[in-house]
């Protein structure tokens, strides 16, 4: 897509960026203040990320991974304003990430076949600590082939 910019989250974006949460509230219980809180109360030497996607100057979507010692990333969250998406932005994120990376979604979720195309691996499913959840587990890159179970 032309006109695509990443650069990283700052604090002004803190409504624009609970508003996406907001948008997939059943995915992140509490609208996403509990993870736009650790943004805005984390250390300098903090390995998470934040980072979004212009577009043409607009705010278009946003991912917030934690780069492991191991130097392989834990994708959090991945987000696309609906005017955006098909559009290239998420790809443009996980390629800005790149791999490797692992990640959780719920199993009833559209954005699983995304990261399928995308080449993610499927690794299997797992249930919540209280049952209510199922999970899929994703990877893409080295790790998905060599450390399944790092996640």
């Amino acid at each position: 897509m032309a006109g695509l910019e990443i650069v990283d989250v700052t604090v002004d974006d803190g409504e624009w960026v609970l508003s996406l949460f907001r948008a997939n509230k059943d995915v992140w219980p509490g609208g996403g203040s509990q993870e736009w809180w650790r943004y805005t109360h984390r250390s300098p030497t903090d390995r998470q990320r934040w980072v979004k996607v212009l577009v043409g100057g607009d705010r278009a979507g946003f991912a917030h991974w934690h780069r492991r010692l191991v130097e392989w990333a834990n994708l959090y969250e991945i987000a696309v304003d609906a005017r955006y998406r098909r559009a290239g932005v998420g790809r443009a994120l996980v390629a800005y990430i790149g791999p490797p990376i692992v990640l959780k979604t719920r199993v009833d979720r559209q954005a699983n076949g995304f990261y399928e195309r995308l080449g993610f691996r499927h690794l299997g499913t797992e249930t919540s600590r209280n049952g209510r959840m199922t999970f899929n587990k994703f990877a893409i890159g080295e790790i998905a082939a060599t450390q399944p179970s790092l996640l």
